[in-house]
């Protein structure tokens, strides 16, 4: 599991009789270590008989690892971990649609398998699309060559950038890589992008070139917001893979119509984000 830096992670441990399976109390404790080696114990609460909950806040980027420690009428040690990152990479579609979606799932006994499948399903959309539809919660710089990545044209040159998802903290600069001078005079392009939840994608000089051999930009980076048709991918392809399980060998079929062979990517799927696919990627 990946989340967001800052947030609260709640985790849970259930105490059970290694024989009967039945639900007990224990003594339990519990150690968090975060990412740079330094630990705490947080507070731990007996929900229930044989359940226990706790949680803390992932105040670094990194892997936060955790210990039960069990004792009492049940002896065990119990380890998770969860990676921390900023920001987490989204996932474009729930959990409760998934399960609409994968034939009306009620039980939540399934629900590890069907979030591995919905966090598989959205990676491979931004790796067939060559972006990502999420932004940055942080502003971080990124250096772009103006050498064979502008246009030029008679209103100004225009630079073609990674995706932008907002204007909130844009900062743009000429320079060589060492040296750099902020400017103000360029435009947002595609114009009104933002607005039709796109990102902006390349940055115009106002009658003016880029005259430098490198363009620094501080920003957002990603996409503004998950597009309807990204997240309806999404479902199928998390659908696809969860069930995939029942056809191991690539073979899926019944008796009605038959056994077929499993395509590589789902048609349906390939249509609704084929727009979105930078062009030269997959």
């Amino acid at each position: 599991m990946i989340i967001d830096l800052g947030d609260a992670h709640s985790i849970r441990l259930e105490v059970r009789n290694p024989i009967t399976q039945a639900l007990l109390n224990a003594t339990v404790t519990l150690t968090v270590t975060a990412p740079a080696g330094t630990t705490s114990n947080p507070s731990v609460t007996n929900t229930s008989t044989g359940i226990y909950d706790a949680s803390f806040t992932a105040n670094a980027v990194g892997t936060w690892r955790w210990l039960w420690a069990v004792t009492g009428t049940v002896t065990d040690n119990v380890y998770g971990d969860v990676q921390v990152q900023d920001p987490a990479p989204s996932i474009y579609a729930s959990l409760s649609d998934l399960k609409l979606a994968a034939g009306e799932i009620a039980e939540s006994t399934r629900d590890g398998l069907l979030e591995i499948a919905l966090a598989a399903a959205s990676r491979s959309i931004d790796k067939y699309c060559g972006r990502r539809f999420y932004a940055d919660k942080t502003a971080t710089a990124r250096q772009f060559r103006t050498d064979g990545t502008t246009v030029c044209a008679v209103d100004g040159d225009l630079l073609f950038i990674d995706d932008l998802s907002s204007t909130t903290s844009l900062v743009v600069e000429t320079g060589d890589g060492t040296t750099w001078s902020a400017v103000t005079d360029y435009l947002t392009e595609p114009v009104n992008a933002l607005a039709r939840n796109w990102p902006i994608t390349a940055l115009r000089r106002k009658l003016f070139y880029w005259t430098t051999t490198r363009v620094r930009v501080t920003g957002l980076w990603g996409w503004p917001g998950v597009p309807d048709e990204v997240s309806q991918a999404c479902l199928l392809q998390a659908s696809r893979l969860f069930n995939r399980r029942k056809s191991p060998e690539g073979i899926t079929g019944n008796s009605e119509w038959g056994l077929v062979r499993v395509t590589r990517v789902d048609p349906d799927v390939a249509s609704l984000i084929q727009p979105y696919q930078i062009m030269g990627v997959g």
